[in-house]
């Protein structure tokens, strides 16, 4: 559950960095999904990387896609050796394009959370989970 809410958070921070919240979402929303670089973390700060990065060998990296639309999706690492996948929806928080809330319907609505964007490049997206 850990690992799911870190995915959702650094959603949120990649959002929250740009001066120009519409530029920064298109640059997110780039038909790429955002993968957990855990190698990269530092304390409480998680780090995601675009799928093309060429990352050393894992078992797996739990990742997420949104879209300038709204839509959310978070791929969780499946015990069959595969993924689940969560669509949800995410939205600022208070107009702040630096913190992100994320929410799932139905049964899915328990994985709802918040994430602060800490820093965004075109290759690396940093960000805390609230």
């Amino acid at each position: 559950m850990k690992l799911f809410r870190l995915g959702f958070i650094l959603f949120v921070c990649l959002i929250g960095i740009s001066s120009c919240k519409d530029d920064l979402i298109k640059k997110l929303d780039n038909n790429t999904s955002w993968y957990h670089s855990y190698e990269d973390d530092k304390g409480d700060t998680l780090c995601f990387r675009p799928e093309n990065y060429k990352f050393p060998l894992s078992r797996g990296r739990q990742h997420f896609s949104l879209k300038q639309n709204g839509d959310f999706i978070y791929y969780a690492i499946s015990p069959r050796d595969g993924y689940d996948s969560y669509a949800g929806t995410w939205k600022m928080v208070d107009g702040k394009t630096e913190e992100i809330l994320v929410e799932f319907s139905g049964k899915d609505e328990k994985m709802n959370f918040g994430v602060k964007i800490i820093s965004f490049e075109e290759e690396k997206l940093k960000i805390l989970m609230k």
